[in-house]
Order: C-alpha cells, then structure tokens, then sequence
C-alpha cells in the first residue's frame, strides 16, 4: 500500500468517526425522551419540539445545509477542526441539564452538528480516495454509521436501571468519543481537489492587465509584425 493509499485510509476512518457519532447521538437522544419528560414534567408538545430540531429532524436538515456552503467555502478542514467542538457543547448541555431550555438547547446543538458533518464526511471521502478505493471507503464510512445505533443502544440498555443517570451517563460516553475523533480529525491535510479549485477561481477572478491582454491574443501579435 503506498502512502497516499494509507493516508486515505486513515482520514477516512477519522471521519467516519462523525458517522458514528451522529447515528450515536440519534439513538441516545431518543432513548431518554421518556426519562426527561418525567423529570421536568414535559407536555406531548415539549416532546415533539425535541425530537423535531435534534439530529435526526429539522436541525440536522438546517445544519447541512450551513455546512455544506462553509465546508465548500472555507475547505473541509474548516470543519473538522470546528465541528466536534459544537457537537460536544451540545452533549455537555444535555449531561448537565436542569431545564427544558438547557436541554432544548443541547439537542439543538447537537442536531446542528451533526448535520454541518455530513457533507463534509461523504465529499472530504469522495476527493481523498484512491480512483480504485472510493467506494470501499465509503462503504467503510456507512458502517461506521451503522455501528453507533448498536453500541449506543447497548450501553443504553446496560445503563437503563440507572433511569436518567444512565442517560446522562450514556452522552458522557458519547463526548469522549467525539472528543478522541476531533483529535485524529485536527491533524487531517485539507483536500488537495478542494484547494486546486481555490486556486483556479482565485486566478479566474484576478484582474488581466491591459498589456498583457492586448499581447495574449495572437491577432495583435500578427497585426504588428
């Protein structure tokens, strides 16, 4: 395996770490939806507002659409470097909330996060990719995101007869994952594709000069001879 063979594999495994974390994140949400609502007495409508704007709903949907335009913008690194920072504020506001708003907020946080990653993860893994590679990486991201729901949900299960402390308890282990994947993902290079049209835009956009207009095209060279 050559070095860009192997460099591809490992920033595909640290992004598809965010895979992971944002079907994690689905499944640990929803499964102390009933636990919160006993805790702060919450109506059917408070319930649904969570469930609405958190990373499987309309604040995954918004956060896409902000981090598809910043990760075309500003690289793909942009994101890697900030991204997980959001998502663990987000999962510190749900381990330690004490209102609706601590924990409205938390999901919220959270669903935003997780939807900023997901452009980024499939194209950052598309343009890194050996031509003979591109899909098996991919197919290796899509496990990744299949594995959360089922570790997620085991330990939720094993932490269960803790009530909300185990749920507390489960996005504790869900920060430390993000916490390990934003730093393997701090040290990914940004995508070579990515930076290549950076630089044809910057040089389509910068000014021609007069002269050197009038000598690039071969008519007026030919009319001065």
């Amino acid at each position: 395996m050559n070095s860009h063979s192997n460099e591809s594999r490992k920033g595909t495994i640290a992004v598809s770490l965010t895979n992971y974390l944002d079907s994690g994140c689905i499944v640990a949400g929803a499964s102390g939806l009933t636990l919160w609502a006993q805790e702060f007495g919450l109506s059917d409508f408070a319930v649904g507002l969570l469930g609405a704007i958190s990373a499987n709903a309309f604040g995954s949907a918004i956060g896409a659409l902000i981090g598809g335009n910043l990760a075309d913008r500003f690289g793909r690194k942009f994101i890697y470097t900030y991204n997980m920072l959001l998502y663990m504020a987000g999962t510190i506001l749900i381990i330690f909330a004490q209102n609706y708003f601590m924990l409205f907020a938390g999901f919220l946080v959270t669903g935003l996060s997780v939807g900023a990653g997901v452009p980024a993860t499939w194209t950052y893994i598309s343009e890194t990719a050996d031509a003979g590679q591109r899909a098996h990486n991919i197919g290796l991201s899509q496990f990744a995101w299949s594995l959360g729901p089922a570790i997620i949900f085991t330990l939720g299960v094993i932490l269960s007869p803790l009530g909300l402390l185990g749920n507390r308890i489960l996005f504790v282990t869900v920060f430390i994952d993000a916490f390990i994947a934003w730093k393997m993902q701090r040290k990914l290079r940004e995508s070579a594709d990515w930076q290549q049209e950076k630089e044809r835009q910057a040089l389509a956009d910068k000014p021609t000069h007069p002269y050197r207009l009038l000598f690039s095209s071969r008519i007026n060279i030919k009319a001065t001879e």
